[in-house]
């Protein structure tokens, strides 16, 4: 059995689970960690009469999700990216934005090679689409050419998704930089007027019953520190060289007693 050939060759088993031991601990501990921080945001205006609220907490619900993929286009990242002279594509990676279910937040979370700066990023994306937003509702003034505005976008939104469908068919035939860079900006159009759309709905809707103005977007939990992975990575290096070292010395000591006995065998003979 392999487990009474690993406790008959205990020390050749225990000197391989050491040393996978070691290798996992030198590397959590040399390697550099990754930090992470959060900011919060809230979609929605507060004081909404009552007579309206259902409606309108549905409306910006739905919101919190268009914001949410806002947070994580080139919208949104392009003018940061700039900014930290960096590609959008690369501070793509190090960011998320994610709706928090049954409610009206929008969670961002950064990444960076330390605290301040996954602090700064977390913060930079909740500013900016701040800035998104209100462009957006710049765009969207509390009257009835509402209703005319939804129909122009609603038709532009038509033609930029089958302009992204032509795009996509090219950049399969042809994945050169210059398509790929037309399939970027085609389906960052696409997602521009998408959240534009909704915007422009939940203005309207918002205006018709209530007469106030469209949905506002505020930081309500900016991020000020950041959790590093260090602890969490060191753990899982450590349970995995654990498994492996037992496995590994298990078999050890399973070859081990296999040549003993051919051995033995071989001078009976």
């Amino acid at each position: 059995m392999p487990l009474d050939a690993a406790r008959r060759h205990w020390v050749i088993t225990g000197i391989v689970v050491i040393g996978s031991l070691a290798g996992a601990i030198y590397v959590g501990v040399t390697r550099h960690p990754t930090y992470t921080a959060n900011s919060q945001m809230n979609v929605g205006q507060v004081g909404v009469p009552s007579a309206v609220s259902g409606s309108y907490v549905q409306a910006v619900q739905s919101l919190t999700i268009t914001y949410s993929r806002a947070a994580e286009s080139p919208l949104v990242l392009g003018p940061i990216a700039r900014r930290m002279n960096v590609s959008t594509q690369g501070l793509s990676s190090r960011v998320s934005a994610t709706p928090v279910p049954v409610s009206s937040i929008v969670s961002i979370t950064a990444d960076g090679p330390t605290g301040p700066e996954a602090v700064r990023l977390a913060n930079a994306v909740a500013a900016q689409l701040i800035v998104f937003s209100g462009t957006l509702q710049r765009a969207s003034p509390a009257n009835k050419a509402l209703v005319g505005k939804i129909a122009g976008s609603t038709a532009r939104q038509s033609a930029a998704i089958r302009r992204l469908g032509e795009v996509e068919r090219l950049y399969e035939t042809d994945p050169s930089t210059q398509n790929g860079r037309r399939l970027d900006d085609a389906r960052a159009r696409v997602g521009a007027i998408r959240v534009h759309v909704r915007t422009l709905i939940a203005s309207l809707q918002q205006l018709q019953e209530s007469g106030s103005v469209g949905p506002a977007l505020t930081v309500i939990s900016p991020a000020l520190s950041a959790d590093s992975d260090k602890k969490s990575v060191l753990e899982r290096l450590v349970a995995v060289a654990l498994i492996a070292g037992l496995s590994v010395g298990t078999l050890i000591a399973v070859a081990m007693d296999a040549i003993r006995r051919r051995t033995v065998h071989a001078e009976a003979k």
